[in-house]
């Protein structure tokens, strides 16, 4: 996974708790290091400072200085963390394996479980707003949140999806972008390629 903040700033991580970070574009990357090795599956910064990464059997690692010392966040569940996506600096949802979801609400300290009714594999999460939000995962299952991750109802997935495993999902302005296995890319439900 690679997560930039601005055009210079930036970190990747990968397996054996491997974190690089550049601050040039990536011309040069430098090691950081982390505790334990898990394989880290995605990686978020929010500002400068304020980062997690996320991967195998529950490991979530926080920073706080721009990855100079990461920390263990301890309470997930020991499987697959898949995606992680933040509101703001305060407000971050994380799926995963066995329908996880998880929220924070302190910008990463402390995450807690959110019943998703599912144990469908769920690899993306994306939110419009506080309330409005996706997850996605296996052969195209999609839920929608219209509270914040209180509730979750499962979506109509686009056409090209109904056996496709889903990858990733964004919003932009009022459209949403999935795509998934195959090549497959659906704005809003309609198939663009």
């Amino acid at each position: 996974s690679v997560s930039f903040v601005d055009a210079n700033t930036g970190w990747v991580t990968g397996i054996n708790g491997f974190i690089r970070k550049t601050t040039n574009g990536g011309t040069s990357w430098t090691a950081q290091s982390t505790s334990g090795s898990p394989q880290l599956r995605h990686v978020h910064f929010v500002n400068a400072n304020l980062g997690t990464a996320i991967g195998d059997n529950g490991a979530i690692r926080r920073t706080t200085n721009g990855g100079t010392t990461w920390s263990v966040v301890t309470g997930a569940p020991s499987t697959y963390l898949n995606d992680i996506f933040f509101l703001d600096a305060n407000i971050g949802f994380i799926v995963g394996g066995q329908g996880t979801i998880l929220k924070t609400t302190n910008g990463g300290a402390n995450w807690a479980a959110m019943s998703s009714g599912t144990t469908e594999w769920l690899d993306a999460v994306c939110f419009r707003n506080e309330q409005e939000g996706y997850v996605a995962g296996t052969s195209g299952f999609m839920m929608k949140t219209m509270n914040g991750g209180l509730t979750w109802t499962t979506e109509d997935n686009p056409f090209y999806f109904s056996t496709q495993h889903i990858n990733d999902i964004a919003w932009k302005t009022d459209h949403y972008l999935v795509i998934g296995d195959a090549g497959n890319i659906t704005r809003s439900g309609a198939d663009v390629g």
